[in-house]
């Protein structure tokens, strides 16, 4: 199955939603993660994640780590279609 980025982004801007993400590192290297939770908790933190490229989350351990949006390849195991 597929999804596309605009639903990835609108479905991790939710409250405490919990998904499972791939994506590029930036060295060059493949990595997923689940259980993970956006760290951006009020609206102008989600509103700046979109305008400077980057999800900022919070994985299993509570370990905090950021992803380049244009670097994530899958959502909840869907990949993520690009509109043109």
């Amino acid at each position: 199955m597929a999804i596309l980025m605009r639903e990835v982004l609108a479905e991790v801007n939710k409250p405490n939603v919990r998904f499972s993400i791939g994506y590029y590192k930036n060295d060059g290297s493949y990595s997923e993660k689940q259980n993970v939770v956006n760290r951006s908790k009020n609206l102008s933190d989600r509103k700046l994640m979109s305008r400077n490229g980057t999800l900022n989350c919070i994985d299993k351990d509570g370990n905090p780590f950021d992803v380049t949006i244009d670097l994530i390849m899958k959502f909840n195991g869907n990949q993520i279609i690009r509109e043109e």
